[in-house]
């Protein structure tokens, strides 16, 4: 089987990508949503609890600077070798671009976000689309990705989860104060969860202080696992 590019798939190599090319559908199992994007400054839609935990996780990943839904369609044509019929006009639109940085040089991203268990069971069927992304990647200048629930893992999705609305809250000025001074006690500034939970035990501020201050990257923990007393916070001047 070959894939060749469609003439209808133009695409302005140094144009970013700012809305969708396809709108999502409302369906009415309730798997459709909204995503209120604080990078993106707007709500985006997803189609599936995983392109929402993935969307939900690019905020809090710091080489990202933004990403948009459903963000272009690529048409293709497919060659069977055998007998060389063409079937013409196939389309694919992939799920996400990322954008990165523009200091880490990084190439945007396309992303397809499924299950790993539909990855396999429609294997045939996604194997032209993905060929025909990867070839729109190589010629215009993009990275192509398959997003599976491996890479949002269930803990870390919990703890974003309870993270992401401290992004944007007021900062609480007397108790961030003292749990930097905390971390400031400590030469290298890494301290123990339990350590920390125990010095501010009864403030009735302090859950919703550490957890902005987690939120807007100043004090870092391994988010992929569940935050417990055995967590080390580290904190970077």
């Amino acid at each position: 089987m070959k894939i060749i590019l469609s003439s209808k798939t133009e695409f302005v190599s140094h144009r970013r990508i700012v809305s969708p090319a396809r709108k999502v559908p409302r369906r009415h199992n309730g798997v459709s949503g909204k995503h209120p994007s604080i990078k993106n400054q707007k709500v985006l839609r997803y189609e599936s609890t995983l392109e929402r935990d993935f969307m939900l996780s690019l905020e809090f990943d710091l080489e990202v600077d933004s990403f948009v839904e459903q963000p272009l369609t690529i048409y293709y044509h497919k060659v069977q070798d055998s007998e060389q019929a063409i079937r013409r006009n196939l389309r694919y639109t992939p799920d996400l671009v990322i954008y990165y940085y523009p200091q880490l040089r990084r190439r945007p991203a396309i992303c397809e976000v499924k299950p790993e268990r539909l990855l396999i069971k429609n294997a045939d069927e996604y194997l032209p689309k993905f060929m025909a992304a990867e070839l729109f990647c190589r010629e215009y200048g993009f990275d192509f990705l398959k997003v599976t629930e491996k890479s949002v893992p269930a803990e870390f999705v919990s703890n974003i989860n309870d993270l992401y609305p401290h992004k944007i809250a007021e900062p609480k000025v007397d108790p961030e104060r003292k749990i930097r001074d905390f971390f400031l006690a400590h030469h290298d500034r890494f301290v123990k969860a339990g350590e920390l939970f125990s010095r501010f035990a009864g403030d009735p501020e302090f859950g919703d202080a550490l957890r902005r201050l987690i939120a807007v990257g100043q004090i870092k923990t391994d988010l992929r696992k569940i935050i417990c007393r055995e967590s080390i916070f580290h904190m970077e001047v």
